[in-house]
């Protein structure tokens, strides 16, 4: 071949290659800026019809700028028509399979929704969303026991799934805490989430039944969970159930019908973490609250208060809840020391029905001046709802300014049933 012939040749191959990369080029491009338009425009913007439209121009095989038409469109066939399109496209992706279906279901055409919920079962049988759709779809139907079987399966591996599926199967079913175990299963967290959602719920009973449904390793493993099940069940004032809570993770030596600590022998912890036990407030300078090992009744330790010009007429800085048992007699004992205890709006001691929120009991004024341990006892009666009491101690009310000086000193607290 003569030379010339092999140049053009040569050339005519360099600019067939330039070409072909400029329309390789070209033709990327194009597909990224539309798959970038449908994957970045909510179907809320006023042009996304416009939008959706010009994605589909550059990437007319792209799924997404064919659901992104779909999701705008007003008309439910020509809805139905991209959400098909893009089905069509990604065969295998369960989230376009459940857009068609709900199209479907928008189209009253049911027995096809139905189908595509199924297929996109088919096509992931271990992810949740699709049992989940499929579930919501069949409750729409009325088809109830069937929609209960997909609920199970959608929560059975998923935290987010499981917690919508309880709310959804708590409205449904009224409030029948046994359609919640069934969705729950046997699976150990799934259980243990369900006694958390009971305890929101304020249903103490079917919470604390769930969680002794599981093994010492698996309340290990869900400590955080029982904590947040006891302060809901403490918040919605559910005494009895909560004290158990807290004593099975050993944040409570509580029991019912008894003062905890009553002695003051062990250490008494922070606020934050203070249920069924004493609550120190520790946030006036003019207070001293604390354990005193120099003077005591009995033991080795009591609780010494020291007011240093104290004046403020509110007095709350020691409490303890208690778990009692409803329309029942207690009387309750303590001992009280003090040293040069003045004032004219000194000490007292009340006990409060946590549930109806009224004084059950009030001592007499802790008295004046220097004497050694005397008695006091109170004698009240709970109401038939009242499962929880305070026992806190306040001020006789004296004015707005009232100062108090001088030291009192508790021991030997003892709440005791008739």
């Amino acid at each position: 071949m003569p030379i010339d012939a092999k140049n053009t040749a040569s050339r005519t191959f360099l600019i067939a290659m330039v070409i072909g990369c400029v329309l390789c080029a070209w033709f990327g491009i194009r597909w990224q800026i539309g798959t970038m338009l449908a994957e970045r425009t909510s179907p809320a913007d006023d042009n996304a019809a416009e939008i959706a439209g010009t994605a589909i121009r550059f990437a007319p095989l792209y799924s997404g700028g064919h659901k992104l038409l779909g999701s705008v469109m007003f008309e439910p066939a020509e809805s139905l028509a991209s959400y098909i399109d893009a089905a069509r496209l990604s065969p295998f992706d369960i989230y376009r399979r459940i857009d068609l279906a709900r199209a479907y279901e928008l189209s009253g055409e049911l027995t096809m929704a139905e189908s595509e919920f199924q297929r996109a079962v088919e096509l992931a049988p271990n992810y949740s969303a699709p049992r989940w759709h499929l579930a919501n779809f069949l409750i729409r139907r009325g088809r109830e026991s069937e929609a209960l079987h997909e609920l199970r399966a959608a929560a059975f591996d998923s935290r987010r799934y499981r917690d919508q599926a309880f709310s959804l199967v708590w409205d449904i079913y009224e409030k029948d805490p046994s359609r919640i175990e069934f969705v729950a299963g046997d699976r150990a967290d799934a259980i243990a989430h369900a006694a958390y959602f009971f305890a929101s719920r304020g249903a103490a009973e079917a919470s604390l039944r769930n969680w002794d449904r599981l093994g010492a390793e698996d309340k290990k493993k869900n400590e955080k969970l029982a904590r947040g099940i006891a302060d809901g069940l403490y918040g919605q004032k559910r005494f009895i159930e909560a004290m158990a809570f807290f004593e099975q993770i050993g944040m409570a030596k509580a029991a019912l019908n008894t003062i905890s600590n009553g002695s003051f022998e062990d250490p008494i912890s922070s606020v934050e973490d203070a249920r069924f036990s004493w609550e120190i407030y520790r946030n006036e300078a003019k207070v001293e609250v604390g354990a005193d090992t120099r003077v005591k009744r009995t033991g080795e330790r009591s609780l010494r208060t020291t007011f240093r010009g104290y004046s403020k007429p509110a007095f709350y800085n020691i409490a303890q809840t208690v778990a009692v048992e409803p329309d029942s007699s207690y009387t309750l004992v303590f001992y009280v020391r003090a040293e040069n205890l003045q004032s004219p709006g000194p000490p007292v001691v009340e006990v409060v029905d946590l549930i109806n929120e009224n004084a059950l009991a009030s001592s007499e004024p802790f008295a004046a001046g220097n004497y050694e341990w005397r008695e006091f006892r109170l004698d009240f009666q709970t109401p038939s709802n009242c499962t929880g009491i305070s026992i806190r101690t306040l001020r006789k009310f004296c004015g707005e300014e009232c100062p108090i000086s001088g030291t009192f000193w508790f021991d030997d607290m003892e709440l005791i049933r008739k």
